[in-house]
């Protein structure tokens, strides 16, 4: 079969058969699709309905426990103004709740405050102790000072003592 075009191009007999047998695959192509495209519509699928196997949830007691131990701390963190510092244990009023005048909304660990407490109390009671110990001191260096059995420098360090006591 000779190419029609073959005669107006004037293109060498390699170039010319390419053409023709792209021209070719064109056509086939072009027959193939026209005869899928007559192809009768398919049957439409029909919709199966699955069976599930289900299963219902229970708490069942005693069978596992598990117990964590930890602190719980919040996400949300929210600046508060207190007259001292401290870590908040009850929280009565919620984010938007209306509050009145001198009405307690938390409450600080008193803990800590305690313990405060405690420390400056015992700190007082040696204070004082050390004060009683520098009188009686003082008292009988004066006594021996007056009497000419203490010197002058042991009478002047128990004064100084008594009075930074």
């Amino acid at each position: 079969m000779v190419c029609w075009r073959r005669q107006y191009l004037n293109i060498s007999n390699f170039n010319v058969g390419k053409f023709c047998i792209m021209r070719r695959i064109i056509l086939l192509s072009l027959l193939v699709l026209s005869i899928v495209g007559c192809e009768e519509d398919a049957a439409p699928l029909v919709e199966t309905i699955r069976s599930i196997k289900s299963i219902v949830v229970e708490s069942r007691t005693g069978l596992q426990a598990r117990r964590i131990s930890g602190v719980v701390e919040s996400d949300v963190v929210s600046d508060l103004s207190f007259e001292v510092g401290g870590r908040i244990v009850v929280l009565d009023v919620e984010f938007g709740d209306a509050v009145a005048e001198s009405e307690e909304i938390a409450r600080l660990d008193e803990e800590p405050y305690r313990l405060r407490v405690q420390t400056v109390t015992s700190e007082l009671m040696e204070a004082n102790a050390r004060l009683r110990d520098a009188r009686e001191k003082y008292t009988q260096q004066s006594t021996l000072h007056e009497q000419g059995f203490a010197t002058k420098t042991a009478y002047e360090a128990a004064l100084a003592d008594y009075e930074a006591a």
